[in-house]
C-alpha cells in the first residue's frame, strides 16, 4: 500500500485507536504511549499490505495484539515470564464483533481446571499481579507462576484441538421413570438426584465408558465450568464413581426405552 493511502487510514482511525487506548489504560500518559505503539504497528502493517477488505477487523486485531504485548511487557518487568502467551482483555469496545480467535480462546479458558481458570482470569482479565493473586487465593507465588505456565500449554493444546459436541449435547435423554433397590437416602430415591435433566445426562454420559470432566463436558456440549458442581454433587452421593485416571463411571442402571408392539 502506498504511504498516502496509509496516512489517510491512520487519520481516519486515530480517534478510534486513542479511544481504545484510553479504555485500556490507567492514565492519560499510558493511553498516549499505548496509542503511539498501536499507531506505529498499524502504519507499519499497512505499508506492507495490499488491499484490505475489512479495515475495522484488521485494525482491531492489531490493536488487541499490540495491547496484549504491552501488558505482557509490563508484567515481565514485575518478575514473571509468560513465554509469549497472548490473551486479549475483554470489554465492550470493539472494531469487529465477529472475532473467531477471541471466541475460541474464551472457550479454552473455560476448559481449564477451576483453580487454573481463576488464576488466569485474575492475571489476564483483571490485570492483577502474581503477588496479589497469591495473597487472594492463599496459594504460594511460585505455585501461581506454575499454574500460569501450565495454563499456557493447556490453552495452546486446546486451541489446536477440534472439539466436537457429543450426541447428548444434541439430543439429551429423558427419564421415563425411576426405581431403586434398597433403602433410599434422607433426600429420597434417585428421582431426587436424577430428576434434574443435566444430572441425568451427566450420569448417562459415563454409562458405557468412563470419562473425565472435559470429556463429559464435550459430550454434553457444555464447558466444565457449568458442570463441575453437578459432577461433585453426583460423586458425593454415589451416582458417579471415580476410576483410574480421574475418570468417572456410574453404577446407575439405565434400561433402554421399551415400546409397545404397535410402536
Amino acid at each position: 500500500m502506498d504511504k498516502h493511502k496509509a496516512d489517510q487510514i491512520i487519520t481516519q482511525y486515530l480517534k478510534k485507536i486513542y479511544g481504545f487506548a484510553v479504555k485500556k489504560a490507567f492514565s492519560y500518559d499510558e493511553a498516549e504511549e499505548l496509542c503511539s505503539e498501536i499507531t506505529f504497528e498499524v502504519y507499519s502493517s499497512l505499508i506492507k499490505s495490499d488491499e484490505i477488505y475489512n479495515l475495522d477487523g484488521y485494525i482491531w486485531r492489531i490493536s488487541e495484539h499490540t495491547y496484549a504485548k504491552y501488558v505482557s511487557s509490563k508484567k515481565r518487568h514485575e518478575g514473571i515470564s509468560i513465554d509469549g502467551l497472548v490473551l486479549p482483555h475483554y470489554d465492550t469496545y470493539s472494531f469487529d464483533n465477529d472475532d473467531e480467535e477471541r471466541a475460541r480462546l474464551s472457550r479454552e479458558v473455560a476448559y481449564l481446571s477451576k483453580t487454573r481458570r481463576q488464576i488466569v482470569f485474575k492475571f489476564y482479565y483483571e490485570n492483577k499481579t502474581v503477588e496479589g493473586i497469591a495473597s487472594e487465593t492463599k496459594i504460594p507465588v511460585g505455585t501461581v507462576k506454575w499454574h500460569l505456565n501450565q495454563a499456557r500449554n493447556n490453552l495452546k493444546d486446546g486451541i489446536s484441538m477440534e472439539r466436537k459436541i457429543g450426541s447428548l449435547g444434541l439430543s439429551p435423554i429423558e427419564a421415563q421413570g425411576f426405581g431403586h433397590s434398597g433403602k433410599p437416602g434422607n433426600n429420597g430415591g434417585p428421582e431426587f438426584y436424577l430428576g434434574d435433566k443435566l444430572n441425568l445426562n451427566i450420569a448417562y454420559s459415563v454409562y458405557f465408558s468412563p470419562k473425565g470432566l472435559e470429556e463429559i463436558a464435550e459430550e454434553l456440549g457444555l464447558t466444565p465450568v457449568f458442570i463441575e458442581d453437578k459432577v461433585r454433587f453426583l460423586e458425593d452421593n454415589g451416582f458417579l464413581v471415580k476410576t483410574k485416571g480421574q475418570k468417572y463411571t456410574t453404577y446407575v442402571d439405565f434400561e433402554p426405552q421399551k415400546y409397545s408392539l404397535e410402536l
